[in-house]
């Protein structure tokens, strides 16, 4: 049995000079670019899976043309291959939903070739998927989308209580698919994939991932992943395997840069797809095939000399560009545009002689006045962003009264879906633990 695994497209992202999301430089052709290349290694390999495991797209609500490339990119796989795409904490629920619903009239051999898996479902309510695959084989799979937190934590009066509670209940939902698995488990036949868009707890971010969904409060536990022949893993954004004897697991990793933290030594971090060559009766093999297109984030530092020999290096990627210069420059960006033409320029700052020079940093004055209090800061923010003075006195008190009045959570509503795998979790039939 062959898979293809691939992960965190995130289809609309834009550059930025720091890490956060928002307008930036647009990167719609080296989305382009990239999903063709994959589309490329899928028709090479042939697999018999294809697995996108999350964050198809970089917002909940994806401008048109994102939209319409990331849903002719998976229907291109499809055609290849059943392809099934897990939704990640950037891909919005109800869209998932519907586009699940479009693409099951499509079908291959009763199977839809094309999944959108929008919810995470008990094992005994379509949490388990199967599919065909050479050789007589089948493929059993486990699909789990990014759950998040509050589903977990609501209700929960005492903070500390919090992290516990969210690691219990990704545990108890992992346990459930993996009895779910074994359950008319043909070891002969039967290959079991686990795919999940979640944070497990040995995993390295490159922290290009949305910070608050990448905390080890609540990183799921790398002992509750299911045994099987392979876990695909998505949300991290740096390729890398998870060590866990017995088990084969591994993060893609997205399939472009997302900002400039995925540099190591000055170089563009690797991306890729990871092919698996999985049998029952044997472990599974390994080979991640790289990708070359899409431009890359590059940093440099030096002076302008060395700016210019190394600007064929430099393409046309995306540059911030930390240049040492003898005095104030004015005109130091467009110089810098001048010498690396092809690339699109994204920060510029001048080193004068002595910027990393050690300072001593002033002594606190711990009789200052307190830090102020979050109304205070709101109004401070209102009066900055020029908001009209009625407007402000309305905002600054509908926001008073939310911080006095509200409870978080209070109106989280949870769906019929959640309803039975939270019944389904607490059944008190006890599950195997391994294969």
């Amino acid at each position: 049995m062959k898979l293809l695994h691939m992960s965190d497209s995130h289809i609309g992202g834009t550059v930025t000079a720091g890490t956060g999301r928002g307008r930036g430089h647009n990167r719609y052709q080296d989305f382009v670019a990239v999903l063709a290349e994959v589309v490329g290694i899928a028709q090479e390999v042939q697999p018999d899976l294809i697995l996108h495991t999350g964050d198809l797209f970089d917002r909940q609500v994806p401008s048109p043309e994102d939209f319409a490339l990331g849903v002719r990119s998976m229907v291109e796989l499809s055609a290849i291959a059943p392809t099934v795409v897990i939704r990640g904490n950037h891909d919005s629920p109800l869209l998932f939903q519907i586009l699940d619903d479009m693409a099951a009239f499509n079908t291959r051999d009763g199977v839809p070739a094309l999944r959108f898996v929008a919810q995470a479902r008990p094992s005994a309510d379509g949490g388990i998927l199967d599919y065909p695959a050479r050789g007589g084989q089948r493929i059993r799979l486990a699909a789990l989308p990014f759950v998040h937190r509050n589903r977990a934590v609501e209700g929960f009066d005492r903070p500390e209580s919090a992290p516990l509670a969210f690691a219990d209940y990704l545990r108890g939902i992992q346990a459930d698919l993996a009895a779910g698995l074994r359950d008319g488990y043909d070891p002969a036949a039967d290959v079991l994939i686990f795919a999940a868009h979640m944070y497990v707890e040995s995993a390295l971010p490159d922290y290009s991932e949305r910070r608050l969904d990448i905390t080890s409060d609540y990183a799921s536990a790398t002992a509750a992943l299911p045994a099987v022949a392979y876990a695909a893993l998505g949300h991290i954004h740096k390729p890398q395997a998870i060590n866990r004897p017995g088990l084969t697991a591994r993060y893609a990793g997205s399939l472009l840069q997302m900002d400039f933290g995925e540099i190591t030594d000055g170089q563009p971090e690797q991306k890729g797809v990871v092919i698996i060559d999985a049998n029952p009766d044997r472990p599974s093999k390994i080979n991640v095939r790289p990708l070359r297109e899409g431009r890359k984030l590059m940093t440099f530092s030096g002076d302008l000399d060395t700016l210019a020999r190394q600007a064929p290096l430099i393409g046309d990627a995306f540059v911030k560009a930390y240049i040492d210069v003898p005095e104030s420059s004015p005109g130091l960006a467009a110089t810098v545009a001048e010498l690396i033409p092809d690339a699109t320029l994204v920060e510029v700052e001048p080193r004068l002689p002595g910027w990393d020079e050690e300072r001593e940093l002033p002594e606190l004055d711990h009789a200052a006045a307190p830090e102020p209090d979050l109304p205070d800061l709101f109004a401070e923010y209102l009066a900055n962003t020029k908001t009209i003075p009625e407007q402000a006195v309305l905002l600054g008190e509908t926001f008073t009264e939310l911080l006095t009045h509200s409870r978080p959570d209070a109106d989280l509503v949870t769906d019929p879906v959640e309803t039975l795998l939270r019944t389904a979790i607490a059944s008190p039939d006890p599950a195997p633990t391994a294969l």
